[in-house]
């Protein structure tokens, strides 16, 4: 054989083992998840009505564990402030739990809510961090914590999957 031949014949040896080790990417689009957009608050126009459902449910001290949840939520926005108001598919007891008001800071919603929730002094605070993949869904994270005056104290949270459902 010649040596050009013979040279040739490397040369494809060592562009199929080029070929056959380099690392292919191993996850699809679909499988990465998605990324809220940034966005500056002047830009945000989320006021409408929003599908929610519940996930990954946590609890830390000696309260019962949330349950997955599913309802709908109305947004509404003037300038970077926001209001949050939960219409069903949650218990708000006492009423003001399912207010949330806070502002918006780089397209995120930061509400929240708290206040006396028994008759011995016990306070919750709520908070939703609700951030957006487009004009049409977003997602979020809610935590929630009670403090008795005798001392005795839990928190939750819970992750949000958000779909608008109307205008």
């Amino acid at each position: 054989m010649s040596n050009a031949r013979k040279s040739r014949g490397s040369a494809w040896a060592v562009a199929l083992i080029c070929v056959l080790t380099v690392p292919t990417l191993a996850r699809s689009e679909d499988d990465m998840p998605p990324q809220p957009l940034p966005r500056n608050a002047e830009d945000v126009k989320y006021t409408g009505t929003w599908r929610y459902a519940t996930s990954n449910h946590q609890v830390s001290g000696a309260c019962p564990a949330g349950q997955a949840m599913a309802g709908t939520l109305t947004i509404t926005q003037e300038d970077a402030l926001a209001q949050v108001l939960i219409v069903s598919g949650a218990v708000c007891n006492p009423a003001f739990s399912c207010v949330y008001s806070g502002v918006i800071e780089q397209g995120d919603l930061l509400v929240a809510n708290s206040g006396i929730v028994d008759d011995e002094g016990g306070k919750v605070t709520n908070e939703l961090r609700l951030y957006f993949f487009s004009d049409e869904s977003g997602g979020g994270e809610s935590t929630s914590a009670y403090t008795h005056p005798g001392g005795f104290a839990c928190q939750w949270s819970h992750n949000l999957q958000l779909t608008r459902v109307g205008g």
